[in-house]
């Protein structure tokens, strides 16, 4: 599998990647905090000039690559091993997060995405309905929740109605977070941020406890995995009758 370049940019407008010797460490190496601004790194020089190495697609090499919104996750979701966790505003499956979400899916690693549906296109369909429905096609195994804004007053005794959250936690050591969704515009349209606190368990606290608060309280399922791996074991017997 190519690299994916980053969100909205076409392969003509990346820098070539320069290799490492050896697979080397990442961002995640080590406790640290760190930010990446948008668009293309920011407008500062010390924000549009940062590098970051990540971890090439075979998992045996690292390149060197623009420290933007989007290479810094693609490393973590890449070296991902055990579980991710997502809560978005908007979320974008023609993103090259979303390609490596559906990678680490395939080398066994659960994933949960929790949505909101409020914002509407033009035909007052949930925009997020598109990346639900793909991930349903692609039988990706998912796990996806919106917001019920009932279960959010009952738990909250506020009139909840949007989920407006942009964070997640990987394999219950870093963190994420900021004002950019994962979606094409955050990294080449928009003024935007992505914090990510890095061996952190104080944050990864903090965070996991407000994901579970989430997904326990406040969420309906979009996409059970369990119930629609029994849906097509119904359907495939049905088929062979």
């Amino acid at each position: 599998m190519a690299l994916a370049p980053a969100s909205g940019a076409t392969p003509e407008q990346q820098p070539p990647p320069v290799k490492a010797a050896a697979p080397g460490p990442s961002i995640s190496a080590g406790p640290r905090n760190i930010v990446f601004m948008s668009p293309f790194g920011g407008y500062s020089p010390v924000n549009y000039n940062k590098k970051v190495q990540i971890l090439d697609p075979d998992g045996k090499d690292v390149s060197t690559r623009p420290g933007d919104l989007s290479f810094p996750l693609i490393d973590l979701i890449r070296r991902s091993q055990k579980t991710i966790d997502i809560a978005c505003y908007l979320y974008g499956i023609y993103t090259p997060e979303h390609t490596e979400i559906a990678n680490a899916c395939g080398r066994g690693v659960t994933v949960r995405l929790f949505l909101d549906p409020s914002i509407k296109d033009k035909n007052n369909v949930p925009v997020i309905n598109e990346a639900v429905e793909r991930i349903r096609k692609d039988r990706l195994p998912i796990a996806v929740k919106i917001i019920d804004p009932a279960r959010a007053e009952k738990a909250t005794g506020l009139p909840f109605q949007t989920m407006h959250e942009k964070f997640g936690i990987i394999d219950g050591r870093h963190v994420f977070t900021g004002s950019a969704n994962i979606e094409l515009g955050a990294n080449v349209k928009y003024t935007e941020d992505r914090f990510f606190f890095l061996n952190n368990p104080e944050m990864v606290k903090s965070f996991q406890g407000e994901f579970d608060r989430l997904w326990d309280g406040m969420g309906k399922w979009v996409i059970n995995p369990d119930e629609e791996q029994k849906k097509d074991e119904r359907d495939k017997k049905k088929n062979n009758k």
